[in-house]
Formats: C-alpha cells, structure tokens, sequence
C-alpha cells in the first residue's frame, strides 16, 4: 500500500501524524518485505521465511493506513470512508486487472485460467478458494493474491471502526486489542477443532490458520496498534531512546524466535501474535532511538530500497507468473540445482520488478484521477 504523501523524509515519532510527511522507512520495510516472498517462491522457501514478508506486508498496511487516517481525522475533524474506498479502489484495482487480463491471457498457453480463479481474483476470496481447492486438489491460478484478500477485508471494515471510535481513542484501542486476543483464540480452536465447513488445517501445506482473514486480520490490527502506540507515547519514546532501544531489540528477539521455533502447534497459533507483537517493539527501535533515524536514513530511504517498496504491490502481483512460466519451461523452481536456482532468484526477481515498473506507468492515469478527485 502506497499512499501519496510528501516525499520530505523526516525522523521522530512526531511527524509520524505530521500532515503530508513521509513516513521515513516504510517503502524500504516493503521491498524487504517481497524480496522475502519472491527469493521463497523462487526456489529458496526452505532457507528464506516468506511468509514473514507478508506478516510484515500485512503489519505495514495497519500501520501506514491508522496513521494515515489519524493524520485525516486531525486535519478535516472527520473521516470521508467513502473517499477511502474510492483511494483504495484506483489504487489496487487497475494493476490487478491488467494481471488478470494480460496474465490470464498468456496464461493460456501453459496454465487453465478458470471463471473462479478470476471471480476470486476480483472479488477478493483466493485465500478461501485455495483452502478449499488444496482440499479437493485441484489447483488455483494467482495463488499469491491470498494476502491481497486478507488485506482487503480489513479495508472493508476497519475505516467503519475507526470513523466510529476515533474520537474516544480509549475505546478504539480496546476494541483492537480484543480483535488480535479473538483471533488467537480462533486460532486455537481451529487448531484443536479442525477448520470450519472441511477445509483442511492439520498437516495441510496450506493451513487455514495461515490464509484465512478470520484467522490472520490480526497481523494487520497489530500494526493499527503500533500506530495508536506512537500517538499516545511517541514522545516518552523518543525521550527515552535507551529504553526504545531496549524494546527494538527484544523484537528483533521476538522475530527470530518466531522464526526458529519449528513446533506446528505454535506455528499453528502464537506464531503470528509473536510477530505482531515483536514487529511493534522493533518499530520502536527504528522510530524513537537515533540508531533507528540512521538505519532509516542510510538504509530503508536510499533511493533503490524506496523505488523497489513502491513497486512492491506489482511484484507481488507479477512474479508468479514468472514463477509459473519457470514451471512450465524447466520444472519446479525448488527442484532445480543449486546454481540454477540462484540464478532463477536473481532474474526472476529482476523481471518481476521490471513487469511492476511497466505495470505502474500503465495505470499512471488512474492514478493521477485517485489523487485529483479523492484526496483531503
């Protein structure tokens, strides 16, 4: 998720809800992000975590989107959810439909394209139809549009939530927290239970505590809190930089505990609020401690992290088709010998980001009506 905002960087807590100031870090926290999911799908997911490049993914959208918002809500006195939806609808929708029409198109030749896989494509439900065709067998085409789903689902209720409760921050905050310990707790019992209406869960390559938005919203609510966080502490943190420091290194700790601990009952339910929960301390680290203002500086804001984050939603889009053309050329991407692998990572990745710069000047246009008619 790429909003418009003014591309001064600026560092500190403060000018996070600071109207039209770029939020320094979060477009090279993206390219990190879907460099994880690419090199996985590429050949690499037993050594690289890609799955948490779209926890992170997931993370960022609540952060960014509840800043955002909070910024709106400071400026106008009000929240315009239309608008949003509007925002929302030209940014994501024209690249995804030229994925569809052009991918499907090509796809043809090497790949059935189904009237689900589309109707899940547009409408937003692949995370469900996987779970329910890994059941059956059968396999789905833009299997990497799961997460847009979650994503979306959040867009259709989170902005109702906070044009609600916004104004009593208490209130709102508490009803995020009880959203992240509810979906722990389904996770629970979907791991104890088995998932609902005999979707697989146990042993399943692709488990519903991993896919399912009912089972997965609260890796985006933590990034809402994390934003509610620095509001209502930004400035103690920043005045107490060893103690931010402190935090940010416990989650780092927290992330590579989540990381190497292999039990499948925790994968299966406390891995992603671990995530969560340690993603919000490391932002900590990197927002409120002049160690985090210097690797924001050096590092996520140089010129090719920042362009690879903002082309981050059309390589994630388009570099399965490029996985999906390798499979049909020279097999598997995981098969493949050592060398061949790590250059299908290097190309591969290289020409997923070029289809998501080509893609991006394509919708150009409506991008440009997105910020003319429905911006505040």
């Amino acid at each position: 998720m790429n909003e418009p905002i003014n591309d001064t960087p600026q560092a500190g807590p403060p000018t996070l809800f600071a109207r039209g100031a770029y939020i320094s870090g979060l477009d090279g926290l993206r390219a990190i992000a879907v460099l994880l999911v690419m090199v996985g799908h590429f050949g690499l997911e037993n050594v690289v975590p890609g799955m948490l490049g779209v926890t992170i993914f997931f993370f960022i959208s609540g952060f960014l989107i509840t800043t955002l918002l909070t910024r709106e809500a400071q400026a106008h006195g009000d929240i315009s959810v239309g608008k949003f939806y509007m925002r929302r609808a030209l940014r994501l929708y024209p690249e995804l439909l030229l994925l569809v029409v052009l991918g499907g198109s090509a796809g043809l030749l090497y790949h059935a394209v189904r009237p689900i896989d589309v109707a899940a494509a547009l409408g937003y439900f692949t995370n469900y139809l996987l779970l329910h065709e890994e059941a059956t067998g059968r396999a789905v085409r833009w299997p990497q549009l799961w997460s847009l789903a979650v994503e979306e689902h959040f867009y259709l209720t989170f902005p109702l939530l906070m044009w609600a409760t916004w104004r009593r921050p208490r209130l709102f905050a508490a009803l995020l927290a009880s959203i992240c310990v509810a979906t722990l707790a389904w996770r629970f019992h979907v791991s104890q239970f088995g998932a609902p209406f005999g979707l697989l869960q146990a042993g399943a390559n692709l488990p519903y505590t991993s896919l399912a938005s009912d089972a997965r919203i609260d890796s985006i609510v933590y990034g809402c809190l994390a934003s509610l966080m620095f509001r209502r502490w930004g400035d103690h943190l920043a005045a107490e930089p060893w103690l931010a420091l402190a935090i940010g290194a416990a989650g780092g700790a927290g992330l590579l505990l989540s990381l190497v601990w292999r039990d499948p009952a925790f994968r299966e339910t406390w891995r992603f609020s671990l995530q969560g929960l340690a993603l919000a301390a490391t932002f900590v680290g990197l927002y409120a401690t002049p160690l985090g203002a210097w690797v924001r500086k050096r590092l996520l804001d140089h010129p090719l992290p920042r362009r690879l984050g903002v082309l981050s939603y059309g390589a994630y889009l388009w570099h399965m088709e490029v996985v999906i053309a390798c499979v049909a050329w020279v097999g598997a991407p995981v098969d493949l010998p050592p060398v061949q692998k790590l250059g299908l990572v290097v190309v591969g990745t290289l020409v997923s980001f070029l289809l998501a710069e080509l893609s991006l000047r394509a919708v150009a246009p409506a991008q440009r009506l997105r910020h003319r008619l429905f911006a505040r």
